[in-house]
């Protein structure tokens, strides 16, 4: 006959399964946690690119609709290019130029402002579909295409739009 005692506690196979068991869970909270917070940096990486895109073709589209003197400045034919110049209302040379992974704005040929975030590569072409020079009576337009990359050379952002300019020209005052 075998004596019971009135010793309470776990077995050693208890513990290890229950070891195990809390081990398991440990490792897949975490990972799902780190995932969280790998997926959380990229979409707060993908909202200021489309912030940073939205606001530089806001701003390009305002000054194309506006200008007039339409040319690529590397190539006049109807090519991709990574860089445009036209005169805007103010009678301004301005030119955007993709240039070392930022979308730049030059007034005059000499004041350069960089449009697009240094934490973010940005690359793309333009196209003037037409010309509005020497007489030319048809609408241009500019075709822009512009791709947003973080530093480890994700697409977070593709943009590609037509603006077409108004023909509206400004007297100086």
């Amino acid at each position: 006959m075998i004596k019971k005692s009135n010793i309470k506690g776990f077995t050693l196979m208890e513990l290890m399964i229950s070891l195990s068991l809390f081990t398991l869970v440990t490792v897949i909270s975490t990972t799902i946690f780190v995932q969280i917070i790998k997926t959380s940096k990229l979409t707060a990486q993908k909202s200021a690119a489309i912030d940073n895109v939205s606001t530089v073709m806001e701003q390009l589209a305002r000054e194309v609709r506006t200008g007039k003197d339409f040319l690529n400045s590397v190539n006049p034919s109807y090519s991709a290019v990574d860089s445009f110049s036209f005169i805007n209302y103010k009678g301004e040379k301005i030119t955007y130029q993709f240039n070392a992974g930022r979308l730049n704005k030059i007034v005059n040929d000499t004041n350069d402002y960089p449009l697009t975030t240094s934490e973010l590569t940005t690359e793309g072409w333009f196209m003037v579909t037409d010309n509005s020079g020497g007489g030319n009576k048809t609408t241009p337009r500019v075709v822009v295409n512009i791709v947003v990359k973080n530093g480890q050379g994700v697409v977070l952002e593709r943009a590609q739009t037509t603006i077409s300019a108004r023909l509206i020209y400004y007297k100086k005052l």
